[in-house]
């Protein structure tokens, strides 16, 4: 490969007509390369070049910095003689990114993942599966709940979850939205969230297909199908608080899943409840230690906990939560759309899921993946210039 500069300084000045002149002028000829590569803002099309020298001219991208990306193609018979290679480029990314993603999902099977309805739980990521909550559900009609549910699946939510009031039971209500849910789509994962027994009761048999926060101090007082899914938190036996110790807590998870399997109970998961901003790293401990100690049981965690209290854009704090629970090995991420701030979340939490199994595979960096959350700001600085032969540049001033 070799690299010819011009007298040229700007690349956007440059014509295709100078640029076969030019090498002509050098000699170049048709045995001496497989391809031109010109400055992807050259101006007009690269067949003239192919016309001037007898070899193959195409545009390369608009920044040089992207050039290394076209150099890692396998071929460059995709790029074009006339449109800038950035678009082309992109759709590569993209295809790259989707056949990745298929394939890890092709490999998830019984040994390595459970089954929720039909939706295949990876026993350690990737992928990471999007949970996202209904929130105070008791508190809508069906067609709201509906309406909420059907938004987080077109956000890209895999599992649905119903959230209730803490310690005020609402059994009737709970059995009556799973029964609509079902009626709706029973192709979609179902969760409910309660450690109410009546609560839970009233789902399993109305046909959820999971239930979280069952703990040392509900589980004996729930009469379930065993084949439901569980999640379990670690809550402190005697009453409902969560030990801040991280070795406390994984000591709570480990007896709790060894009951629940005793019990009968096969499918289970496990949650080491992540705390917002303050103790967030803490709690995170927990999550790896327990991974460490029971490496075949999945991980659920609810990353709304941190998201919802952080006066802070969510997009960045969603995609670097979900990064860690991919590190972690948490195989399912919580999601919850409750404040104004956190509008989005569920989609941002998507990508960021995607991204995360995207970068898994490829052992990098979450970057340059062909899907990005890059929302906000661009990853290299734009700028344009208003000419005043093009445009009338209208100034402020300070009078008044």
């Amino acid at each position: 490969m070799d690299i010819l500069v011009t007298p040229v300084s700007v690349a956007a000045f440059l014509t295709t007509r100078y640029i076969a002149d030019y090498l002509r002028k050098l000699g170049v000829k048709a045995s001496d390369y497989d391809y031109v590569l010109i400055p992807g803002l050259a101006m007009g099309s690269a067949k003239v070049i192919e016309d001037a020298i007898g070899v193959r001219a195409l545009k390369g991208t608009v920044n040089a910095y992207d050039l290394t990306d076209i150099l890692s193609m396998d071929s460059l018979d995709s790029l074009s003689p006339d449109v800038p290679a950035d678009e082309i480029l992109r759709d590569y990314r993209e295809k790259a990114a989707e056949r990745i993603l298929l394939e890890i999902e092709n490999k998830l099977n019984d040994e390595n993942s459970l089954s929720i309805n039909g939706l295949r739980v990876p026993l350690t990521p990737p992928p990471i599966r999007v949970a996202a909550e209904v929130t105070e559900a008791h508190e809508l009609s069906v067609d709201q709940v509906i309406r909420r549910a059907e938004y987080y699946i077109d956000s890209g939510a895999d599992i649905v979850v119903l959230g209730f009031e803490a310690l005020n039971p609402h059994p009737d209500k709970v059995g009556e939205l799973v029964r609509k849910v079902r009626e709706w789509r029973d192709d979609v994962p179902l969760a409910v969230d309660s450690e109410i027994p009546s609560e839970i009761e009233a789902a399993v048999n109305s046909g959820a297909d999971a239930i979280i926060n069952i703990n040392l101090n509900n589980m004996d007082r729930i009469n379930i199908d065993r084949d439901v899914v569980i999640i379990i938190i670690p809550e402190i036996p005697g009453a409902r608080m969560i030990p801040q110790d991280p070795k406390a807590r994984v000591e709570l998870l480990v007896k709790a899943v060894d009951k629940a399997r005793s019990r009968g109970f096969r499918r289970v998961m496990a949650d080491a409840i992540l705390d917002p901003f303050g103790s967030t790293f803490n709690s995170l401990m927990a999550y790896y230690e327990f991974k460490r100690v029971m490496p075949n049981v999945p991980m659920f965690m609810g990353i709304g906990n941190v998201t919802e209290l952080i006066d802070a854009d969510s997009v960045g704090v969603n995609a670097s939560m979900v990064m860690l629970a991919q590190e972690i090995g948490v195989s399912v991420v919580f999601v919850v759309e409750k404040s104004q701030k956190a509008q989005g979340s569920v989609l941002e939490t998507k990508i960021a899921a995607q991204m995360a199994a995207l970068a898994s595979y490829k052992r990098s960096p979450p970057k340059d993946l062909g899907i990005s959350l890059l929302v906000l700001k661009d990853k290299r600085r734009v700028g344009s210039k208003v000419h005043e032969r093009y445009d009338d540049v209208i100034y402020a001033s300070s009078e008044k």
